[in-house]
């Protein structure tokens, strides 16, 4: 990311609007949606692409975990047991997952939406100040190496 020729406020948008994203249930989607965020917040494409890099196959389970624990906390409901989630799971698996039926499903889903926006705006403020002041450094650093292999090339 070093290497984009943006300002550190594009690129640390970018890159907070992919991993916002992530940490939304909708695998298969957090490409558009981070194109979206990024674009609305005037951020780099590219970065926003490689911010969805924080959401992967090893993040995911805990990304998603607390976001349903954390959305049926703000519903007011208890949170499911692991063997409530493993009989929707699997009754939706014998239903097809195209039946028609998603009553089993959609309640988790909704409750993993909603744990997942306060994740998502935590993780994009993170993710913006750590990522803006870090490429704002680099980029200084740069101009500084720059300026000063141009101010020895003109005394040599």
């Amino acid at each position: 990311m070093a290497r984009l020729r943006a300002s550190p406020h594009a690129i640390a948008a970018g890159f907070a609007s992919g991993a916002a994203a992530s940490c939304f249930p909708l695998i298969g989607l957090h490409f558009l949606l981070s194109f979206a965020l990024a674009w609305c917040l005037r951020g780099s494409m590219v970065a926003a692409a490689l911010g969805t890099a924080v959401g992967n196959p090893l993040t995911f389970p805990i990304l998603f975990a607390a976001a349903y624990r954390l959305g049926a906390a703000i519903r007011g409901e208890e949170a499911a047991l692991p063997g409530a989630i493993d009989q929707a799971g699997s009754e939706l698996a014998a239903e097809g997952i195209f039946s028609g039926s998603l009553e089993h499903a959609w309640p988790l889903f909704t409750t993993t939406m909603i744990g997942a926006a306060p994740i998502a705006l935590a993780t994009f403020a993170a993710f913006y100040m750590l990522v803006r002041w870090s490429t704002a450094r680099v980029q200084a650093a740069r101009r500084d190496r720059l300026a000063s292999k141009a101010l020895r090339g003109r005394t040599a």
